[in-house]
C-alpha cells in the first residue's frame, strides 16, 4: 500500500508497527509523531512531513528502507535514518516530500 500523505498516518500514532528486516529480524517501532513540515509543496506536488519512530536501544537499525506492516494500513516501506539514542530507546525519522 502507497501512503504519502500525513492524514493516512497521524490517527496512528502510539500504535505499534512491525518492522521486519531482510535479516528476518523483526521487531515493534511505535509512530511517536506525525507532523507536518514548515514549507509547503510546490504545484502537483504533496505537502512534506515527518514520521518519528521509537524502538529498543538494543541495537539500532541502520539507514534503510524497512518493511512496517501494521494491522489497518497493511504493509507500509518506508526509509528510516536512525536519528539518535534517548532514555526511551532508539529514535528514527522518515522525510516524505
Amino acid at each position: 500500500m502507497l501512503l504519502r500523505k500525513l492524514e493516512e498516518f497521524s490517527p496512528y500514532v502510539g500504535q505499534s508497527f512491525q518492522l521486519a528486516a531482510e535479516t528476518g529480524e523483526e521487531r515493534p517501532l511505535v509512530l511517536a509523531a506525525a507532523a507536518a513540515l514548515s514549507y509547503r509543496g510546490g504545484p502537483g506536488r504533496q505537502d512534506p512531513f515527518r514520521l518519528t519512530f521509537r524502538g529498543g536501544a538494543e541495537r539500532v537499525l541502520p539507514q534503510g528502507t524497512y518493511r512496517l506492516p501494521h494491522p489497518v494500513l497493511g504493509p507500509v516501506e518506508i526509509f528510516l535514518v536512525p536519528n539518535g539514542i534517548d532514555q526511551d530507546g532508539a529514535v528514527y525519522d522518515a522525510l516524505f516530500n
